[in-house]
Order: C-alpha cells, then sequence, then structure tokens
C-alpha cells in the first residue's frame, strides 16, 4: 500500500475533480491510501461526501502583480505562474514551505496533481510527481520555455521566475531546476507503486 496525494492546486470548475476523481477511485481500490488536495472543497462538498476520501485544502497564494491589472490575458503558463506566487521568492518559498510540511506530515510516495505548478515544484527532485491537465492547466514542457498562448506581452520575464523557483529550492535544499519547464517535464518513475 502506497500514500498518494492526488489534487489540484489552482482552478474554480469542477473538471480538474472530474479528471482525478476516477485515478483516485481506482488507487484506493487497489488499497493505496489517498488524501485529496484542493483549492475549492467547499464546492466540491457533494461529491467529496460520496467519496469519503480525506480532504486538504491547500494555500493559494495571489501575486499583486500591476502588469495584470493592464493586460488581464497570459502570454503564456508563465505569466500563470507568476501570478499563482511565483513572481517572488517570498511568496514562492512560502507556499513551496507549505507543501514540504504537506510532504513531511504525510509522506506520500506519489503526487498526482492537475493545475499544481506550486505543488510540483515542490516535490520536484524529491518525490515522484505525475502531472495531467488540459492543454492549460499542462502545456507542453519539452522546450525551455512554455509555448506563447496569446499575442498578449509577457507579464514576467521567464528567466525571472526560474531565478525564483533556483532561489527557492536552494532555500530548502531541493533539486535546482535548469529551465522554467524542467518540474513539468515526464521523467519515468523507477518506483513501482
Amino acid at each position: 500500500m502506497s500514500k498518494i496525494l492526488i489534487g489540484y492546486e489552482y482552478g474554480l470548475g469542477m473538471g480538474h475533480l472530474a479528471r482525478l476523481l476516477p485515478i483516485a477511485n481506482a488507487l484506493a481500490d487497489r488499497s493505496h491510501q489517498i488524501v485529496f488536495f484542493l483549492r475549492n472543497p467547499r464546492e466540491c462538498t457533494k461529491i467529496l461526501a460520496k467519496e469519503k476520501l480525506p480532504v486538504l485544502p491547500v494555500m493559494n497564494i495571489w501575486a499583486n502583480i500591476p502588469e495584470m491589472r493592464r493586460q488581464p490575458r497570459y502570454n503564456s503558463y508563465s505569466d500563470f505562474m507568476a501570478m499563482a506566487s511565483g513572481n517572488d521568492t517570498e511568496s514562492l518559498f512560502t507556499v513551496t514551505l507549505s507543501w514540504k510540511t504537506v510532504f513531511d506530515i504525510y509522506k506520500p510516495d506519489l503526487i498526482v496533481c492537475d493545475h499544481s505548478p506550486n505543488c510540483g515544484l515542490a516535490a520536484f527532485g524529491r518525490i515522484p510527481v505525475v502531472q495531467m491537465g488540459d492543454g492549460f492547466t499542462l502545456p507542453p514542457a519539452h522546450e525551455p520555455v512554455f509555448p506563447v498562448a496569446s499575442d498578449a506581452a509577457p507579464i514576467v520575464d521567464p528567466c525571472r521566475l526560474l531565478e525564483n523557483m533556483r532561489i527557492v529550492q536552494k532555500m530548502h535544499g531541493g533539486r535546482m531546476p535548469q529551465t522554467i519547464t524542467e518540474p513539468f517535464q515526464l521523467s519515468v518513475i523507477r518506483k513501482r507503486i
């Protein structure tokens, strides 16, 4: 039996839960210990009451980026990451410290997540992560930067985000990403779950 954290860090709709629930149930049916983490557990109450799986609400820190008020569209997933606390090291450190605390308490063998950039960064090099989603919540990550999604100008330079990621990982003693996309890239999990 493995301990598996499964959930999503961002998003308000039920699409994330709908994608993850069949996986959680299949893993629970195989006697794995499942703990859900959700950004909006209150909105999911009716569904979760039927499932009887433990639920953990997640920390949600949104950056105050003045440029976002003038331009409400994202150029790429990098802009979303900036808004999701990656714009400054203090916010990113706080949210990844919260995740590290969750990992220390629950000691997961695996994380299955959707739209969870900070969770993925905190787990990077520490815990196997299976990331899933659609093109918005999990864009292609095979290049050093995320593909451009609109004609909007970038809100934050991806190099700045990478530097923040590296500073925070160093503060936590974690693995250093070489590119902003590396924590999102597919890697082989050599651990049998």
